[in-house]
């Protein structure tokens, strides 16, 4: 097989499938996703289901951007994936709009026992205690309409240590640089240390004890962030 050729571009929907397969890839192994979405309760199909239909409607939200990395080597194969909240100031509609579908979720959750944001069987209290706190730290620490918002890297295993997850977060860097804002970004113990190399600063460690499911050693992410740099 040749040698990796590796293109960066923005995605489409029509690379959905591809983002999926990398993501399933990337996180396979990632402790603190066993325990919010264990397998002993998300069948396969259910989890295909809610990651196709989560990235497609990611496509309609506006200020949303995705960029992908193939191998032109490779029939193009998808090698690893990033989403991003850019800097993007909602209309009064836009926010009235995101506010019912968020309080219709909300009911659905109290009077069913289901949300929408996750796959039917997660752990909702494994994903409450997780994403939680992230979500109030990002919050009262940056201005998301305008801060860059990495909301998703992925690196499909087979193009592991091969520089491409700081090929993806490089290309939005340069942008923010150049505008002067900060850069936000929620890390597993994996990607943690390429976002320190890359400037992030932790600001939070979210930890949550997972013995009451079995879980041996704590789950932990970093709500980190990043300056914008001017070049010597």
């Amino acid at each position: 097989m040749p040698a990796p050729n590796f293109i960066l571009s923005p995605c489409t929907p029509e690379d959905v499938p591809g983002m999926v397969a990398t993501y399933l890839s990337a996180f396979e192994h990632d402790y603190f996703s066993k325990y919010c979405l264990p397998s002993s309760t998300v069948t396969p199909e259910e989890r295909l289901r809610w990651l196709n239909a989560r990235f497609l409607k990611l496509f309609s939200s506006p200020e949303v951007r995705s960029f992908k990395i193939t191998d032109a080597n490779n029939g193009n194969r998808q090698a690893a994936f990033s989403r991003w909240m850019f800097p993007y100031v909602f209309s009064d509609e836009e926010k009235r709009v995101r506010e019912e579908e968020k309080k219709e979720r909300e009911r659905r959750r109290k009077e069913e026992g289901v949300d929408g944001k996750w796959p039917v069987g997660a752990n909702l209290d494994v994903c409450d205690l997780k994403f939680g706190p992230m979500d109030s730290c990002r919050e009262t620490t940056i201005n998301a309409e305008e801060t860059y918002v990495c909301g998703l890297l992925a690196v499909h295993q087979d193009y592991w240590r091969q520089g491409l997850g700081g090929m993806l977060l490089n290309h939005v860097i340069a942008m923010a640089d150049a505008e002067g804002r900060k850069m936000w970004i929620e890390a597993t113990p994996a990607g943690r240390p390429l976002y320190a190399k890359l400037g992030f600063k932790d600001i939070n460690l979210i930890e949550v004890d997972l013995s009451r499911w079995g879980g041996k050693e704590p789950g932990r992410n970093w709500c980190m962030l990043r300056e914008p740099q001017k070049k010597v």
